[in-house]
């Protein structure tokens, strides 16, 4: 199990911070049909995309403009869809 922040002397449960943590188990399979996460990449929504394809992920759904910014689906390397979202406001 890998927490996120990783904060030392600090329990994210109580700490009224967002947080979260990824699990590996053999009971869990990578998938593109389940629930679909939205992560922050506030500000800089197109270096994570770069980032998304330098590391072997495969982008879905381009970088879209919506009301509230800019939204990206992508499938990671072992299989999972994920988004980013983005409240870039400047036009590009």
């Amino acid at each position: 199990m890998a927490l996120f922040p990783s904060v030392p002397n600090v329990i994210q449960a109580t700490s009224g911070r967002v947080s979260g943590c990824l699990l590996k188990s053999s009971r869990a399979v990578p998938s593109k049909d389940g629930i679909l996460i939205y992560l922050n990449a506030y500000q800089e929504i197109q270096i994570v995309i770069v980032k998304v394809l330098k590391y072997g992920g495969t982008i879905l759904v381009q970088k879209t403009k919506q009301f509230y910014g800019f939204y990206c689906v992508f499938v990671d390397t072992e299989g999972n869809r994920l988004a980013l979202h983005s409240e870039e406001w400047q036009e590009e």
